[in-house]
């Protein structure tokens, strides 16, 4: 999995429009067995509740500086952010409802237009259905919390460690301060368009994020681009490393032990 996960993000951080996640759809139907609908309706359930959290550190960070140093510049933006977290949960809450009244659409569409291929289109709902049943599979309420827990973590320990790369830099700035700058940087990152190795599109969120908390400009983005370069490097080093424990190693090297003592029975 480490293998597949560390390719997928690799080629989502080199290839542009995103095309690692559908990437990572693709390793886990190829080499794990899990089913196109059911890898996809895990993806998804995944992105959204990652999203979610993206708001929540913001509003929370926000919160305490406001309490801590009394802070009360920029309150509309508090405020946006606050209505984007309720949004996101409201879609999380609702999200199989979502995909119902999809569903329903795309069975209703048929009857008002005529399709040039009515059994390409009736394939094309199948699967649809088969991946809104996977996808409910997921968001069943014990799954959620023990999920949400689990990418609360994983956003926590990120940002620890893009915080501690950034004190090696000399930036000076609270934990808090981070957390608010690099909300910009996250948010970018969801965007489908970047360019190789994600460079441009997170330097320019990570600036602004920190722009806006007050720091100077050429810190800002100099720091943005050393956490990109770093976590790009590192990316590289664990696709590398998970190979040589990976499946597709192993039967390479049996497949090569098996040839070697063929070829010496011969």
């Amino acid at each position: 999995m480490l293998f597949i996960i560390s390719r997928s993000y690799f080629l989502n951080k080199i290839l542009p429009l995103k095309i690692g996640e559908l990437a990572l759809i693709y390793f886990l139907k190829n080499e794990q067995n899990i089913s196109y609908p059911k890898a996809f309706g895990a993806f998804l359930y995944l992105r959204v509740l990652d999203l979610l959290v993206v708001p929540l550190f913001f509003v929370f960070a926000y919160i305490i500086n406001l309490i801590l140093f009394f802070n009360t510049e920029n309150m509309f933006l508090l405020f946006i952010f606050v209505f984007v977290l309720a949004l996101l949960v409201i879609i999380f809450i609702y999200m199989g409802k979502i995909l119902f009244l999809i569903k329903r659409f795309l069975l209703y569409l048929p009857k008002k237009i005529k399709f040039f291929n009515r059994n390409l289109y009736n394939k094309f709902t199948e699967k649809y259905e088969n991946f809104t049943d996977e996808t409910n599979k997921f968001l069943k309420l014990k799954t959620n919390f023990y999920m949400i827990g689990l990418t609360i973590l994983i956003r926590f320990s990120i940002l620890l460690v893009m915080y501690i790369i950034v004190l090696g830099f000399g930036v000076q700035l609270s934990f808090y301060d981070f957390i608010i700058g690099s909300t910009f940087a996250a948010l970018a990152e969801t965007i489908p368009l970047s360019g190789i190795g994600s460079f441009g599109l997170f330097e320019a969120g990570w600036t602004l994020g920190f722009v806006f908390m007050n720091y100077e400009l050429k810190a800002a983005f100099i720091s943005g681009f050393g956490v990109n370069m770093i976590i790009f490097i590192f990316t590289i080093i664990m696709l590398i490393i998970s190979f040589f424990f990976s499946k597709t190693f192993i039967n390479f090297i049996k497949k090569g032990n098996t040839v070697k003592k063929a070829v010496e029975t011969d």
